[in-house]
């Protein structure tokens, strides 16, 4: 017997609600601080303190208990040229860089979400996993053919796409258990080819 998953405020309807995302407790930051065009999977682009400026590298690259964070103390592109996997990925105000692949690489963002206010994040042509909220307030995010993918885990997932927004392949994933999480769309957006939803029988299947 195929589980449920509960949608509310079915696909291109918009939902009026206001989310606060708070950031897992045991989640370190990670400060941006890498020259144009820079590597994301490079220690020496990494700041592990708010920095003034494009300065103060050398901390480790952000992983799976780190929020990668781009704000407007350091506005340079960024180039995802590997495998990235996250807690977060935090896009402030001010940042008026791009974050992009060099290729159709995997990203996984953890429980803390991505949150976009700024900037311009393209991404990747393979999957892009999100087990957290996806909040986007600002800036331009480039769906590249690619696949969002909502790793439900159990848990409500909330997704708030702000305006304009299109993505390309949309997959609802809840194979990881036989729960009933709640997807929430918090506004109207576009999917452009596919839905897919991959749901685990009633005994684990």
């Amino acid at each position: 017997m195929l589980q449920r998953v509960i949608v509310t405020s079915a696909f291109f309807i918009a939902a009026i609600a206001v989310f606060v995302f708070p950031h897992a407790a045991d989640a370190a930051s990670r400060y941006w601080v890498g020259s144009v065009g820079g590597n994301f999977n490079d220690g020496a682009n990494w700041a592990a303190a708010d920095p003034a400026s494009c300065t103060g590298g050398g901390a480790s690259v952000p992983g799976t208990a780190d929020i990668a964070i781009f704000d407007a103390d350091c506005d340079n592109d960024a180039t995802m040229d590997a495998t990235i996997s996250v807690a977060g990925i935090n896009i402030n105000t001010g940042y008026t860089g791009s974050i992009s692949p060099s290729s159709a690489i995997s990203i996984t963002v953890g429980s803390s979400g991505f949150v976009q206010a700024s900037g311009t994040f393209t991404s990747t042509a393979g999957t892009m996993a999100i087990s957290g909220p996806f909040n986007r307030t600002g800036g331009t995010f480039t769906h590249n053919s690619g696949t969002v993918k909502f790793l439900m885990n159990g848990s409500n997932f909330t997704f708030t796409p702000g305006t304009s927004l299109t993505l390309y392949n949309v997959t609802i994933d809840k194979t990881t258990d036989d729960s009933d999480p709640i997807l929430t769309f918090g506004a109207s957006f576009t999917i452009a080819n596919d839905v897919t939803v991959q749901a685990s029988n009633s005994d684990g299947s």
